[in-house]
């Protein structure tokens, strides 16, 4: 009897440690932007930003009837948390095509855009050189309204309230972030 128990059990055992579990691949489904596809990279003064979490905003309309969508990017690392972002503003809520141009440059009836950046370190948030209106460009590269994502290329400058300087954002590429 323990023999033929012993058997039954071991049989059990093997077979249980030959199942494997299969993966679940990263999915958009939730709103969620994928890490697998999500990316959101700039220079900063010249040195390499990437982030590793990215938040998500969705297509808003502004009391004064302008549209927003913005494309943020954190930099997460222990308690400290580093933050980019370039909000983009149209006049109309088709205004976010592939191609659409955006500057900062423009009038509120014109598309335009402005960048800031945030550091958990100093607990503000940093725009435009001297406080004035931030120099700032952005470009869309892809817009899927199937899946609710955008991608497209920026640069600004703004102020760090902290050490006192203008810094250069460049060479921004966002990619796959989720706007709604």
């Amino acid at each position: 009897m323990f023999r033929a128990l012993s058997s039954t059990l071991l049989v059990f055992l093997f077979t249980l440690s030959a199942c494997t579990k299969e993966e679940e691949s990263p999915s958009n489904d939730d709103g969620d932007n994928d890490p697998s596809t999500t990316t959101f990279t700039c220079l900063i003064d010249g040195i390499e930003f990437s982030a590793n979490s990215f938040l998500i905003d969705d297509v808003t309309a502004t009391g004064s009837g302008i549209y927003q969508r913005r494309a943020s990017g954190s930099y997460i690392s222990g308690g400290d948390t580093m933050t980019v972002s370039i909000t983009l503003l149209s006049p109309t809520e088709d205004g976010f095509e592939v191609g659409a141009n955006f500057d900062s440059a423009n009038g509120e009836d014109e598309k335009r855009c402005y960048g800031n950046v945030w550091n958990s370190s100093d607990d503000e948030v940093s725009i435009g050189p001297g406080g004035d209106e931030p120099p700032a460009t952005a470009t869309l590269s892809a817009v899927d309204s199937e899946l609710e994502v955008f991608s497209g290329s920026f640069e600004f400058e703004y102020y760090d309230s902290q050490t006192e300087t203008d810094r250069t954002v460049s060479e921004g590429v966002f990619s796959n972030i989720n706007y709604d």
